[in-house]
């Protein structure tokens, strides 16, 4: 089982995330694939690992580790983006579509700013 201690080392420490959701449940990754978007690759394969965190970034965080989004036969593909901050197995991110996120901020009650945007980490141990 993941811990506190191992969430504070791998994630809490990076500057400019405001907000850790610790472990998301199988219910939430369940309900998260079914409001999330068929082209967002990235949201799909993040919550396939065995440990999804929903974490909330300002605009001061970093840029993004490659394309946010790719064009397949004339198709918008939002594909997974490596998140180097943890160390771990199999670690990917990304950016919900505005569904999820809306629903995110629902479930779990967040206030955000404009500013403020939610990202999915996935990964192994």
């Amino acid at each position: 089982m993941l811990t506190n201690k191992y969430t504070n080392k791998t994630i809490t420490n990076y500057s400019n995330l405001q907000k850790v959701i610790l472990l998301l449940t199988n219910l939430d990754k369940l309900e998260f694939k079914v409001l999330e978007d068929s082209n967002n690759w990235g949201v799909k394969l993040a919550l396939e690992r065995r440990y999804v965190f929903v974490v909330v970034h300002d605009s001061n965080f970093r840029q993004p580790m490659g394309s946010m989004v790719l064009q397949d036969n004339n198709q918008l593909i939002f594909p997974p983006l490596p998140f180097p901050e943890i160390k771990a197995w199999n670690v990917i991110s990304s950016s919900p579509s505005a569904v999820l996120h809306k629903h995110i901020i629902n479930r779990f009650d967040l206030d955000l700013t404009n500013e403020d945007a939610t990202l999915i980490i996935g990964f192994d141990l």
